[in-house]
């Protein structure tokens, strides 16, 4: 059964439209909000966090101004070419496509062009193989709700399928979601550090746009296990 739309973010998304956000928050800032021409709105500064540059990154690293934290490391070489392509979440009816993230020159993740699309992380593991895959998306767009606004909703259990190039399917279940302060004490190594099965991270924000700060004051991330085919 699909779970209702939080009412919080039924709130949220008038408030951005009255401000005329550009720009929802999502996954991206795993680092720092896209390139957006209206950098201090919340639909404009989509952050998550801020990937790690090289391996040497530590985990207690503190985030920069307006961004979260960094992963710990990059994921080893992938054993194929392939990437994912759709992101599938039923019990928030989002069946969405994914793009590819990178990083700018300042080493902070960009989010995803598209407000119904989220994007994979390229220095991640390929969903299904070891490590944790990380899937960012737009918390809100400047008409309203964006394809991440429900994941607050997920609960342990719940199926996330990732569609691959190659034709194969990986399927997570939802173990458990976490709402970080965006602060020196965000838990960088526990969301980024290495993993001994392959595991997802699917990330947006949350709690408040600050519009002093230019971003939200938190980040949501849910936390899922590959099932075993």
């Amino acid at each position: 059964m699909l779970r209702t739309t939080r009412t919080r973010h039924t709130a949220v998304s008038a408030v951005l439209v009255g401000t005329l956000l550009l720009t929802a928050c999502g996954g991206q800032d795993a680092a720092t909000p896209a390139s957006s021409s209206a950098a201090s709105s919340p639909a404009a500064s989509s952050s998550v966090s801020r990937p790690a540059a090289s391996p040497s990154t530590g985990a207690g690293a503190a985030a920069a101004a307006g961004g979260v934290q960094d992963p710990t490391s990059e994921s080893a070489a992938s054993a194929t070419t392939a990437t994912p392509t759709r992101v599938g979440i039923p019990a928030i009816g989002v069946d969405a496509p994914l793009e590819v993230l990178s990083v700018d020159a300042d080493n902070a993740l960009q989010p995803p062009v598209g407000w119904e699309a989220a994007g994979w992380y390229d220095r991640s593991p390929l969903p299904g193989e070891r490590g944790p895959s990380v899937i960012a998306g737009h918390l809100v767009a400047p008409d309203g709700p964006a394809v991440f606004v429900d994941l607050g909703l997920l609960r342990p259990g719940d199926q996330v399928t990732v569609e691959r190039s190659d034709g194969s399917t990986a399927t997570f279940a939802v173990d458990r979601t976490l709402s970080a302060e965006r602060t020196d004490s965000f838990p960088t190594a526990e969301i980024y550090g290495p993993t001994p099965d392959a595991q997802l991270r699917l990330i947006t924000c949350d709690g408040e746009y600050d519009p002093a700060r230019g971003h939200w004051t938190r980040n949501m991330v849910v936390f899922a296990t590959e099932v075993p085919s």
